[in-house]
């Protein structure tokens, strides 16, 4: 009833809308708005905007989405609590690129398939979540924290999920300290993060070659020549 009764008269509706949903989840909420998947449905920017579907995107999209409207249930099932679909099923529910594609049978998403069948623990699992909507610690004064728990376990109130895709899509390099780094060293993400057939491949064997920056700044911290 709190979900589908709204207004004084408690008037039932069969598909409520988001503010209903931020009534509970304003900081999720507050992310897909700022994403491009919720951008349109901003409160006070065009309110007469309709949400955005994958046909108007230049991006590749499987057919079944096209004229899907995004919105909250888009990933999650408002009667389901399962994580699990939102992280990776419901993005290959639409994305149909090649990096999208090539998620499955990459090291990444062998992992997710072990972890699903019990043969590694849930955070051993690398999910497409896990890259682009990663878990972020909130703390009492306003500070987030990208799975560094233990740096924020004093201050800390409560774990989210960012719900905004493209805060580190964007350059592609603002995923490496709170992303990539969370497993890999600085140096093969720099490496990885510009090899374009290697991101096309969702990662999958080594970067074909090495961005020297990172041995310049070594070279100059053991006091080498410029």
């Amino acid at each position: 009833a709190s979900c589908h009764s709204t207004g004084p008269a408690a008037v039932w509706t069969d598909k409520p809308s988001m503010e209903i949903c931020s009534s509970c989840h304003d900081t999720e909420t507050a992310g897909f708005i700022s994403s491009k998947h919720g951008m349109r449905l901003a409160p006070g920017v065009r309110p007469t905007l309709s949400p955005i579907s994958p046909s108007e995107s230049p991006l590749s999209f499987t057919k079944k989405s096209l004229d899907a409207q995004h919105g909250c249930n888009s990933c999650h099932d408002p009667h389901d609590v399962n994580t699990q679909t939102a992280s990776v099923d419901a993005c290959l529910g639409c994305h149909n690129d090649q990096h999208s594609l090539s998620f499955e049978h990459s090291a990444h998403g062998k992992l997710w398939k072990q972890a699903a069948n019990g043969e590694l623990l849930p955070e051993q699992a690398v999910s497409c979540a896990s890259c682009h909507l990663p878990r972020m610690a909130h703390s009492k004064d306003g500070t987030k924290f990208v799975n560094e728990i233990t740096e924020a376990a004093n201050k800390l109130v409560s774990i989210r999920v960012e719900h905004n895709q493209n805060f580190y899509l964007r350059p592609n390099e603002k995923m490496i300290r709170p992303v990539c780094m969370q497993c890999h060293s600085l140096e093969f993400s720099i490496d990885a993060l510009a090899d374009i057939e290697l991101l096309k491949s969702n990662f999958t064997g080594k970067p074909s070659r090495h961005i020297e920056s990172i041995d310049w700044a070594k070279k100059r911290e053991l006091g080498g020549n410029d």
